[in-house]
């Protein structure tokens, strides 16, 4: 499985996470919570209803209806769909003031519940919330003509789509925006590049015709395959990765051609959830490739991960577990003998700390949770970031196999690094102070409790303030 990491504070937002707690004696909260949704939810499907109809007026008049009806500026999944909605009605009214404000709002909320433990073909429906709201902020900053804070969002999206099947649509609207970010920044050259570009540009490919498809060589149907594929065309990439597997056959049907193919064409229905044919596939490229590669080939990580991934999302996690056991192995030693910080591993090594953890396997997540924060600590150092998001990780753990006591101090002392480092971003110390909230409410330990949620509530409510143009302009 792949992992995407945040890379600049600017553009990876806090987590937030609103926490509320009923008693069997607040069934009058209760009632007004349910009122409170369905009003919501009847401003909200009006506000659509008039978006699809093109009234922007009555669209604008819902939406912020739908927004108030909230009552509170804590983050939640229903302000923040709401404020993306009305964030797209303010851009096509050209109030890109307006715009920018509350796309923002949904970008900070939606990048918090977009869970990385995914597969990097995988994107659920926040990951998509996340990067449209991502690109309109972006779209509102070049509308503005501030352009400085518009690319660095967009080079985020760009990285992110290299790693991500997206829509076409969003590759367009992608393209055109950093075209304009690079133009207003004064890198022209690169601006005109990207007309050429076809990973963020519709391929011509996807209009072929069968004949067509069927006249293309191995090499030529596994690249065209990966751009279609990259750029959300589905049905064209399934058949010309088909077309690559029907040469690879014809030479042989155990060549590294042929498992590099359904390598890929396993990939593409692991991402599109058909796990069946999924396992199907790579389960094949696998035995291929073993019997092709080396046994210490780095190559044969790819293929490990990918069929662990299929493993994984069908709950498969001793299966999942033995091949990411041995895709670590594989590359752990060559990456750590020469340089300490070459943490590529980190992925896998985050993946079996998840299965092990749902596999109810409490001591090998420890284990491997150790392991991972000596080598944090070794390359980076005990008190840099990373060391402490990996003792937020062994106190989940740990909490899980009731060591409380030794929870609570990789909890605090989490908590400690994250406070102090100053490459610590916000989303980092929310998610520990999250984990830990967890914590101490199972403790039954209230009191801390709220105080972690008020500090959580008021690093939102800072937020918010920003979005609003207190702190920044």
């Amino acid at each position: 499985m792949k992992f995407l990491r945040g890379k600049t504070a600017r553009i990876l937002p806090i987590m937030f996470f609103a926490t509320c707690t009923f008693c069997s004696s607040c069934s009058g909260d209760i009632a007004t919570k349910q009122t409170t949704d369905a009003r919501w939810k009847a401003a909200y499907d009006a506000g659509m209803a008039a978006v699809s109809a093109g009234d922007w007026q009555a669209a604008e008049k819902s939406l912020s209806d739908s927004i108030a009806v909230l009552g509170t500026r804590e983050a939640s999944e229903k302000r923040a769909k709401s404020s993306l909605a009305l964030a797209q009605v303010f851009f096509a009214q050209h109030n890109f003031q307006g715009a920018l404000v509350r796309s923002k709002e949904a970008m900070f909320y939606f990048e918090s519940k977009w869970d990385p433990l995914k597969p990097a073909s995988s994107l659920d429906e926040s990951g998509m919330n996340f990067l449209n709201s991502s690109l309109l902020t972006a779209r509102s900053f070049n509308a503005l003509k501030q352009f400085d804070e518009a690319l660095p969002l967009l080079e985020r999206a760009h990285s992110l789509q290299k790693n991500l099947i997206v829509p076409v649509k969003y590759n367009h609207e992608l393209t055109d925006a950093l075209r304009v970010a690079l133009a207003g920044t004064g890198r022209k050259k690169e601006a005109r590049q990207l007309h050429d570009d076809i990973k963020f540009t519709e391929s011509s490919l996807p209009q072929r015709d069968s004949a067509s498809i069927a006249g293309l060589g191995f090499s030529e149907a596994i690249s065209a395959g990966r751009s279609a594929y990259q750029g959300g065309n589905f049905e064209a990439a399934e058949a010309l990765f088909k077309q690559a597997i029907s040469k690879a056959k014809s030479v042989g049907d155990e060549t590294l051609e042929m498992a590099e193919a359904s390598l890929n064409l396993g990939d593409l229905y692991l991402s599109r959830k058909r796990y069946a044919e999924a396992r199907s596939i790579l389960e094949r490229a696998l035995t291929i490739a073993r019997k092709r590669l080396a046994k210490h080939d780095r190559r044969l990580k790819e293929y490990l991960k990918r069929l662990a991934s299929v493993y994984a999302n069908t709950s498969q996690w001793k299966k999942a577990a033995a091949l990411d056991e041995e895709a670590l192995e594989l590359v752990f030693e060559d990456e750590y003998k020469l340089d300490k910080k070459t943490h590529r591993s980190r992925d896998l090594m985050d993946a079996l700390i998840d299965i092990y953890k749902q596999d109810g396997r409490l001591g090998q997540a420890e284990s491997m949770a150790r392991r991972k924060l000596k080598l944090e600590e070794d390359g980076y150092g005990k008190t840099s970031k990373k060391a402490g998001m990996t003792l937020c990780q062994l106190g989940e753990v740990l909490a899980l196999k009731k060591d409380d006591r030794e929870a609570q101090e990789c909890f605090e002392r989490s908590l400690s690094i994250l406070k102090n480092s100053h490459k610590t971003m916000a989303r980092d110390l929310a998610e520990t102070l999250g984990q830990y909230i967890k914590f101490l409410e199972r403790r039954g330990d209230k009191k801390r409790a709220q105080a972690m949620r008020d500090e959580l509530r008021s690093m939102n409510d800072a937020l918010v303030d920003d979005l609003a143009g207190a702190g920044r302009r």
